[in-house]
């Protein structure tokens, strides 16, 4: 999720949010110059933007950014020819023949339609009711009648393929995932505010120390500033002063918790390493005659991880691609891309391409 690991990561069948690493510093200037003496008025040298190199610890490292924290993640939708029943011929043709299905990528019975499908068990921690399953898988059913014009998939409450929501380490992991992205994501909200209002109050800051300056070049240019006005001088001055130094002090609480930041999400990089982690599955069991696919039995369809609605809609559709007989494309926002950056609201052109020359019969 992120972000709210540095994004663009990609994570198959799924999204990234990238977060830069250290963000670049700000950096204000001090109080200098000599005291007044008590007869002329050297102007007060205060410039907040300052011109010259700052103790880094004093800067402000605080800058916008538009993501979460940095993790590589990435989700595949991983097709599972399950378990090979395979009667061996004497001419050792069912070898080949699996070959030829697995490098196909897809069903070893494609076509068979229509494929009639079913809500199984939904694990209660995904928060998904069956009805939102059964919306989801209507939406996922339409991306490709819609291009066929006819029934391609069908409920079959008795014996459809199961759509099962399996919860485990992937899901547990990608929520607790989720959820710190979210606590970095307000962190930076409010290291972004605080250094909103802290770069205000030095400019008007700078403001102020341009009136005082302008102030004491008028006194300056009659040749004087009388004792009673010397002490408002000198009274301003240590004013500015003060509220500079509390600036200041307000700098180095915010580059501290910055750093603070900066660990933490630092440790969210090494609590979560770049990895890939399946998020849906399609299987199938095979059975083999003389060399030929005889029985496929026992299809069903796996949800593992979904960030949200949308996302599951393009995992359903992805496998039910995968229970057409269908492989991956290498088209960048195809349904059956095992990379998705991206929403992917309809079939792609590849999509189409791909199920036609897989089932020419389903395509008008």
């Amino acid at each position: 999720m992120a972000g709210r690991l540095p994004g663009g990561p990609k994570r198959r069948c799924g999204k990234h949010r990238r977060l830069r690493d250290r963000l670049p510093a700000r950096g204000h200037g001090g109080l200098h110059g000599p005291i007044p003496d008590p007869v002329r008025v050297p102007e007060f040298g205060f410039d907040v933007r300052g011109d010259r190199a700052l103790d880094p610890a004093r800067g402000l490292n605080v800058a916008r950014h538009s993501g979460v924290f940095w993790l590589a993640w990435t989700l595949v939708g991983v097709l599972v020819l399950a378990t090979w029943l395979a009667a061996t011929g004497p001419d050792g043709s069912d070898g080949l023949l699996e070959e030829e299905v697995a490098a196909r990528g897809g069903s070893a019975e494609p076509c068979a339609v229509p494929l009639g499908w079913r809500i199984g068990d939904i694990d209660p921690r995904f928060g998904v009711s069956e009805a939102e399953a059964e919306r989801a898988m209507v939406r996922a059913v339409e991306y490709w009648e819609e291009v066929a014009g006819r029934t391609l998939f069908r409920r079959d409450a008795d014996e459809g393929l199961p759509v099962r929501f399996v919860f485990d380490e992937r899901q547990a992991v990608m929520q607790e995932r989720s959820r710190r992205a979210e606590e970095l994501d307000a962190i930076d909200a409010r290291l972004d505010t605080r250094r909103a209002q802290l770069d205000r109050a030095f400019e008007r800051l700078n403001t102020e120390v341009g009136r005082h300056n302008e102030w004491i070049r008028e006194w300056n240019e009659r040749g004087g500033a009388p004792p009673e006005v010397l002490r408002q001088i000198e009274e301003t001055q240590a004013s500015i002063a003060m509220r500079e130094r509390e600036l200041t002090e307000q700098a180095e609480l915010l580059n501290r918790d910055v750093r603070e930041r900066n660990r933490f999400w630092e440790s969210l990089r090494e609590e979560f390493p770049a990895r890939t982690v399946e998020s849906a599955y399609y299987g199938e069991q095979v059975r083999f005659r003389r060399g030929r696919v005889s029985e496929v039995t026992e299809r069903e369809i796996r949800i593992y991880y979904f960030d949200d609605r949308e996302e599951l809609v393009l995992l359903l559709a992805h496998e039910l691609g995968h229970a057409l007989g269908l492989g991956h494309t290498e088209a960048t926002g195809a349904v059956m891309s095992e990379v998705h950056t991206g929403p992917v609201p309809a079939l792609h052109p590849s999509d189409v391409e791909l199920l036609r020359g897989v089932c020419p019969q389903l395509v008008n």
